[in-house]
């Protein structure tokens, strides 16, 4: 159903931002890489595509992490039809983020009855439950998004499931609702989102140091960025954003966003001394209008000391050795390209001369593969003629061995009643058959007959000792032919040719 569809594709870009920007993800996305590291990668439908796409998540460790989740939406597209990849995948992510302090988050959801519906109740409901230990660690918006991921799943699959029963349009108003629901924080996600997407250099007008000062930043980063030689006052003073990233900052991300900016003026500033810099965002222009920005003006340059410029020669040695580095692989890459190819070219021309030298063997050949096939031909006629006579020579035994047993009396004692029917069949000189278990018989009777069987394979051991004493002391016990073979054929030639031949 379309706005199925539509509800999964919202939570989809619901639960991508939280995987990429929550503090506790990265471990169990990383887990979920190893998990599916062997697996190609698959087709993505156009309206997933456009969803992960209008996505902005920031830079740095988040944009790594989004990437690692992108990989990770292709591979379910290829491990799953159409229809499945997209749950499969939505519940992976619940996965991910409902670890450490979310752990018991989607239990406790499920077992309350009604809806949460702002994001203030969904940090009063975590902390009445004591679900999150942690909680200052994340934002407000980030604990109703989760809660509303996690809601949006459960129900999507209680409507997906009253579909499958037949109760479509049941399922269909259900969802409606649903998405009706999430129109307003969905406005409220697509507002928070804004900040990390690139603003163009012409609306960057707001300076950090107007809505933030030093004692606003992490103190592991402001150690970061002394460390490098630079001063947090003046980075903010020449780091300039937009109205809507300004109030973003104000209303959402706070410190987190500020740490973020500080650090990529840092690293610019590193860049315009020639160091190599990881790829970032575009940067806010180092250009100062005295008449707007005051703040500014009333930074004063600070001079470097020596140990800070002795520092920073260092960090450009250091960079100098890894760029002649990469320039030396670089040139051992083109050498191996290069030998690749003409070791490429000799081969192919080493397989147009086999080639050649085959097809002059072929047309040289011919008229002994004809030979040959003949020969075979032969061959199988003879080894068929060879069996055909083989065939007749053992029927004619066979037809022998049982002319000649038509002659002979013979008894069977023990055996089962379908051993019985089976030696009947091969031998119709058989006339007396005593059973098994069978005590109560005449033994002078088998005096009578040439030959007495005794099938000792399924046969009262009484019985057994019985006849066998009983012919021996009648001077009659060469009719005796004891045997535990089931198989009559064999027992037929056995008796031939050892009474007869």
């Amino acid at each position: 159903m379309k706005t199925e569809q539509d509800l999964f594709l919202l939570a989809l870009q619901q639960g991508m931002y939280l995987a990429a920007t929550m503090p506790h993800t990265e471990k169990y996305i990383r887990e979920q890489m190893r998990k599916y590291e062997h697996t190609g990668e698959g087709v993505v439908p156009l309206d997933v595509q456009y969803a992960v796409q209008s996505l902005q998540v920031g830079l740095g460790k988040r944009k790594a992490l989004f990437t690692m989740l992108e990989l990770l939406l292709r591979r379910f597209y290829a491990m799953h039809d159409r229809d499945k990849a997209l749950t499969n995948y939505l519940f992976m992510l619940r996965n991910v983020l409902c670890n450490d302090a979310f752990k018991s988050f989607p239990k406790e959801i499920e077992r309350k009855n009604r809806r949460i519906e702002s994001s203030e109740q969904a940090i009063q409901f975590a902390k009445e439950r004591e679900l999150l230990p942690t909680w200052n660690r994340y934002t407000e918006t980030q604990i109703a998004l989760l809660y509303y991921f996690i809601y949006i799943l459960d129900r999507g699959k209680s409507f997906a499931t009253l579909a499958q029963h037949g109760e479509t349009l049941t399922a269909i108003r259900g969802i409606n609702a649903l998405l009706k629901e999430e129109q307003a924080l969905q406005q409220r996600f697509i507002a928070l989102t804004q900040f990390d997407a690139q603003q163009p250099a012409d609306e960057r007008n707001v300076a950090l140091i107007t809505i933030c000062d030093s004692a606003d930043i992490p103190n592991e980063t402001a150690q970061l960025i002394r460390k490098s030689g630079m001063h947090i006052e003046q980075l903010l003073a020449t780091t300039y954003v937009s109205e809507q990233e300004a109030q973003a900052l104000r209303e959402h991300e706070g410190t987190q966003h500020f740490a973020q900016l500080v650090v990529e003026a840092a690293l610019l500033q590193l860049a315009s001394a020639d160091m190599p810099v990881i790829e970032m965002r575009a940067a806010a222009p180092q250009k100062l209008e005295p008449k707007k920005q005051k703040p500014a003006k009333a930074a004063p340059a600070m001079k470097e000391s020596p140990k800070e410029i002795a520092a920073l020669k260092q960090q450009l040695q250091q960079a100098a050795k890894q760029i002649e580095s990469l320039e030396q692989a670089l040139t051992r890459e083109k050498k191996e390209v290069k030998d690749t190819k003409l070791a490429l070219s000799k081969l192919q021309n080493e397989l147009e001369e086999l080639t050649l030298e085959r097809d002059i063997l072929l047309e040289n050949t011919q008229p002994h593969a004809n030979a040959l096939t003949l020969l075979e031909n032969m061959q199988t006629m003879m080894m068929q003629l060879q069996r055909e006579l083989q065939t007749t020579e053992e029927e004619e035994q066979e037809q022998t061995i049982a002319d000649a047993l038509a002659h002979l009396k013979i008894a069977v004692v023990g055996g089962h009643q379908n051993f019985h029917q089976e030696l009947k069949k091969r031998l119709p000189s058989v006339s007396l058959f005593i059973g098994p278990d069978e005590l109560n018989f005449d033994e002078k009777k088998l005096l009578n007959y040439d030959v007495v069987i005794l099938a000792i394979h399924y046969c009262n051991h009484s019985l057994y000792e019985r006849v066998f004493d009983y012919l021996k002391r009648q001077q009659a016990k060469q009719k005796c032919f004891v045997t535990q073979l089931k198989n009559v054929d064999s027992i037929a030639h056995e008796i031939y040719y050892r009474y007869l031949a």
